[in-house]
């Protein structure tokens, strides 16, 4: 029985210590402002280097808008595409630059 409780104890530290999937990368607020909207799903991917996750989908009339989440938790944009274009976007975790005085 101790042996079974270690083994389970180890398994959650070695998964809470992990690092972060090496896949998902930062977003810039660069990155951010060169999504627009009229951009497919595929040049978004080409833009800010990796694969969204979709987060939600809502069926708008005869339209499916779906909603992707590019990025960590910690610095993620979403993006919602009617179909496979870009509808909008918003700025989700991603801190906006200071201004310039």
């Amino acid at each position: 029985m101790r042996q079974c409780f270690v083994s389970v104890v180890l398994a959650i530290l070695v998964t809470a210590c992990s690092p972060a999937d090496p896949a998902v990368k930062p977003v810039t607020w660069a990155q951010y402002e060169n999504v627009q909207p009229g951009m497919t799903y595929s040049e978004v991917k080409k833009l800010l280097g990796q694969k969204g996750e979709k987060t939600g989908s809502n069926d708008v009339g005869n339209d499916t808008v779906r909603t992707y989440s590019f990025g960590p938790p910690d610095a993620e944009i979403l993006v919602q595409f009617n179909g496979n274009v870009v509808l909008t976007k918003y700025p989700g975790t991603l801190k906006a630059p200071p201004l310039s005085q």
